[in-house]
């Protein structure tokens, strides 16, 4: 059985939407472990 964990993080940037997302990342990596994908929308 395949357990699936979603979150929503929300970041911003002054650069661009892939600094942002990369920001978002790094700080749900600080408390989660194993991210194996994102979807931004």
């Amino acid at each position: 059985m395949t357990i699936l964990k979603v979150i929503e993080v929300i970041a911003q940037s002054e650069k661009s939407g892939e600094d942002a997302a990369q920001n978002a990342i790094n700080e749900a990596a600080k408390s989660i472990r194993e991210i194996n994908s994102i979807y931004i929308r």
